[in-house]
C-alpha cells in the first residue's frame, strides 16, 4: 500500500522559515511572523474582548507585551463564522492561502510538498519528473 502525505514549507525573502507543516493553519502562521510580527488565530470583537461568538479571524502584529496581547485593529480582513475552533482556524487559513496565492498579497510563499512513500513526488501539484524535465530543457 502506497501512503500519501502532504506538508506544507514557508520560506520569506527567498529563505526557509522553520520546518515544515503538516497543517495549512500552522504554515500561515509561519508565514504571518516574519521580522519581528507576531500572529494569532483569536475570536475577539471591535472593542479587543474575546469571545466565543465572534468570527475566527488571524491577528497579526508587534504583540504589545510578552502574553502576546493583540488590538482589533491588527486583525485581518479573513474571518470564519464556524463555531469548531479547529474548522474555524482552517477556514482563515484557506482564505489567506488562496488570497495569496492569486494575487502575491503577502511577502511570504507557501509550497505544498506531497510525498509518496516518503520520497516527494509533486511540488505544488507538479510531479517531480516533469520539474526535473523542464529544467534539463533550459
Amino acid at each position: 500500500m502506497r501512503g500519501t502525505s502532504t506538508l506544507f514549507q514557508v520560506s520569506f525573502k527567498r529563505r526557509l522559515l522553520g520546518g515544515k507543516h503538516a497543517q495549512l493553519a500552522d504554515a500561515v502562521l509561519t508565514g504571518m511572523s516574519t521580522e519581528g510580527y507576531k500572529a494569532a488565530y483569536l475570536r475577539m470583537d471591535d472593542e479587543g474582548n474575546i469571545a466565543r461568538t465572534n468570527p475566527m479571524r488571524i491577528f497579526c502584529g508587534k504583540a504589545r507585551s510578552e502574553d502576546l496581547t493583540y488590538s482589533p485593529d491588527e486583525a485581518l480582513r479573513f474571518q470564519s463564522n464556524l463555531q469548531d475552533d479547529a474548522a474555524a482556524i482552517e477556514e482563515v487559513a484557506e482564505q489567506i492561502y488562496q488570497a495569496g496565492s492569486k494575487h502575491k498579497l503577502f511577502d511570504f510563499n507557501i509550497q505544498t510538498l506531497t510525498y509518496t512513500d516518503g520520497a516527494l513526488t509533486h511540488l505544488d501539484g507538479v510531479s517531480i519528473a516533469e520539474i526535473a524535465a523542464k529544467r534539463a530543457m533550459h
